[in-house]
């Protein structure tokens, strides 16, 4: 009659009894110490008013990722859009990584070079990478310095993964580089091949044939088909898209702004 079992769930979350556990390869804590951790105690109404604030900024959190993780942008392919392969509207590059063992390639370096960490770390729109060579390493090896807008494919381990450079960079033999020909630059936009690009992977996995590791050739790549729409019809999908992924990036937002108050009223009682 004194404690609420939803208040004191809420003070478990903001409390770390790690520090007096053993440091055995199989940590394990002596229930004497669980018992004497003191804890603070209002009264039951303060408890009830703290567990239905967290609980309604709960409600916010559980509402903004049920948008977050639902959220899939759709490209509606009208049929009478004409194919056409990738290696018609596009010049592709394969990237590679410069010797590790050559420091006048890494030292200092200035020029991005793009892995699939940096999907990972920033998301698909790429701005920065994690990792730079040199000029030397750009003059010396097979690598070119693709323009921005250019769409990066991943043909090899993590088949199927995409981003769009906002900047120039190279980038490592996993990707490659899809940079719009001179016939189709009043044809197709690059923000357009990006949105198509995340329904490439069932074309590349079977290209890539059964084997447990799947590699897709630049001559294979090029065989993709990809119906470009007129120009204003792309950017009218580039702008639904775009829209929405903001109104989807606000709610990102939210459940940041609400775990964290949540935290906070945690600490605060």
């Amino acid at each position: 009659n004194r404690i609420k079992s939803k208040f004191l769930y809420y003070l478990m979350l903001n409390i770390d009894l790690s520090i007096w556990a053993s440091k055995s390869s199989l940590p394990s804590m002596k229930k004497s110490i669980v018992e004497i951790y003191k804890i603070p105690l209002p009264p039951l109404e303060v408890q009830q008013a703290v567990v239905a604030e967290i609980e309604g900024y709960q409600k916010i959190i559980d509402g903004a990722r049920q948008v977050v993780e639902n959220y899939k942008p759709q490209i509606k392919i009208d049929p009478a859009w004409p194919l056409v392969e990738l290696g018609e509207v596009c010049e592709i590059y394969n990237g590679s990584t410069p010797s590790r063992t050559n420091s006048s390639y890494w030292e200092n370096g200035s020029i991005p070079w793009f892995t699939v960490k940096d999907v990972r770390d920033q998301g698909r729109i790429i701005n920065d990478t994690k990792q730079f060579i040199t000029q030397k390493a750009l003059d010396e090896t097979s690598l070119k310095l693709l323009p921005a807008n250019t769409v990066l494919i991943c043909c090899t381990a993590s088949v199927g993964e995409y981003a769009l450079a906002k900047i120039p960079l190279t980038s490592n033999q996993q990707f490659n580089g899809l940079v719009v020909n001179q016939k189709y630059n009043e044809k197709l936009l690059p923000a357009f091949l990006f949105h198509l690009a995340r329904d490439f992977k069932k074309q590349l996995l079977r290209l890539g044939g059964t084997t447990a590791f799947k590699f897709i050739s630049v001559k294979d790549l090029k065989t993709i088909k990809t119906p470009p729409p007129p120009l204003d019809v792309q950017q009218a999908i580039v702008d639904k898209i775009e829209n929405e992924e903001t109104l989807v990036n606000a709610n990102k937002q939210l459940i940041e702004i609400y775990e964290k108050k949540i935290e906070e009223k945690i600490a605060e009682d």
